[in-house]
């Protein structure tokens, strides 16, 4: 199968804007890391953390029915069921919202944040998970172009909001989550407003589609969980077992090595629309142009891990403060785990695929319980380094069981390359 001149050219729109935002980060960090004490550090993270987390929950993983059932509707229909899955969101960020006001005490001794920013946490989630469909109808419909406006204008208004806040107002770690905060919530309004326009999205009650789209997404919200878990048991432990210092330090080398996460989450944008458009015809042509792709983008994916950890080595040498050195020690370590976890992203829509939600679910809790253990373990033999090797060795994994089950549900030609031979003409 020849790739359309169109899908290879998103590729290369949505790398360039995954670069523009992990470009974004970098410039903000040397002057965030000589404003803010790796201790100021520790607290945004665990909020980050804490915050990704609740996306986990809120929505029921509807974004994943948004974008399986994107071809498959009629369009008004679809725009019904978008619009249940808004009530979805809204709810549950509703029930959330009031089981930690029940327990807010609790939590935040056990997560060593404050109620108010717990309770913050999971508005600032609501936001992330609703902002996300104007981008996944961007990338659905190919418009790459507009998905990098708008990725790219919201981190522009997240760095000018942060240094304005942290370096001219002086107001340290508070400052850089509302950096965090202000463009989630505006992407929000702006990704109704984007699907209302196109006629994306209405808002008639049916009670029918929210009963379904529940049904779809209860089976990944339990492993979606067990991934945030991943998530957040690293900055836990190591600020319970060694301090919120050592989390600021450690969270500065995770967000170098998730720039890896940046870039792959760029290519999988363009992976998604040409999976689900051609996986249907079911042709040896076909198929074997899906699995040529997902080898080429396996083998630049282990490349650009390394090419991400030397970048980092050299930023973190000439552009941090001297009190974060300590963090490129990390960045090794996430960024060949983000690496893994790219390669595993492309085998998960073939479980989606195939309606097998329940197996993905399973695959992610029983790593996330081995990535809980790993943590308990290894942090107390290395220190805070045991997290980098946990989330390592929990994303091999994880990408190795995903690829065995998304090998075994769906047929591939992935030995093409092995021809049979009859025998030789005399």
């Amino acid at each position: 199968m020849i790739f359309s001149n169109r899908f290879i050219k998103n590729i290369f729109i949505y790398l360039g804007g995954g670069s523009i935002s992990g470009l974004i980060s970098y410039l903000l960090m040397p002057v965030l890391s000589r404003y803010l004490a790796p201790a100021d550090y520790g607290i945004v993270y665990m909020f980050m953390a804490v915050n990704m987390f609740f996306v986990s929950l809120i929505g029921i993983q509807s974004d994943t029915y948004f974008t399986k059932n994107y071809f498959e509707l009629q369009k008004p229909v679809f725009a019904e069921h978008v619009g249940a899955i808004l009530k979805v969101t809204l709810l549950s960020t509703a029930v959330l919202f009031g089981l930690v006001c029940l327990f807010k005490a609790r939590l935040s001794a056990a997560l060593s944040l404050s109620g108010d920013l717990i309770l913050l946490s999971i508005i600032v989630a609501s936001a992330c998970f609703i902002s996300v469909f104007v981008l996944r109808y961007y990338q659905l419909e190919g418009k790459a172009k507009q998905y990098i406006y708008v990725t790219t204008a919201m981190s522009v208004i997240n760095i000018v909001v942060s240094l304005l806040l942290v370096t001219w107002l002086k107001m340290g770690w508070k400052g850089r989550i509302i950096g965090i905060a202000v463009p989630m919530i505006i992407q929000a309004f702006m990704s109704v407003f984007i699907l209302y326009k196109n006629h994306m999205i209405t808002f008639e009650a049916n009670f029918k589609h929210v009963k379904t789209i529940i049904y779809f997404g209860a089976p990944l919200v339990l492993g979606s969980v067990g991934g945030w878990v991943i998530n957040l048991a690293d900055k836990l432990f190591i600020t319970k077992m060694v301090s919120i210092s050592a989390t600021g330090i450690y969270g500065v080398g995770a967000s170098l090595g998730m720039v890896m996460g940046v870039l792959v989450d760029s290519c999988a944008r363009a992976w998604v629309p040409y999976f689900f458009k051609n996986i249907r015809n079911d042709s040896v042509e076909t198929n074997t142009g899906i699995v040529k792709l997902t080898y080429l983008y396996s083998i630049a994916v282990i490349i650009m891990s390394f090419v991400v950890t030397l970048m980092s080595y050299v930023f973190i040498r000439y552009f941090l403060g001297v009190e974060y050195r300590a963090s490129f020690n990390y960045v090794v370590w996430i960024s060949l785990g983000q690496g893994f976890a790219g390669i595993r992203s492309i085998f998960i829509y073939y479980l989606i695929y195939k309606n097998k939600t329940f197996m993905l679910s399973g695959i992610i809790i029983a790593t996330s319980l081995v990535n809980i253990l790993l943590n308990y373990f290894l942090i107390r033999s290395f220190g805070a380094m045991g997290a980098a090797y946990a989330v390592f060795f929990s994303s091999v994994m994880a990408t190795l069981l995903t690829i065995g089950a998304g090998v075994y549900s769906h047929k591939m030609p992935w030995l093409y390359f092995i021809k049979s031979r009859g025998p030789s003409p005399a």
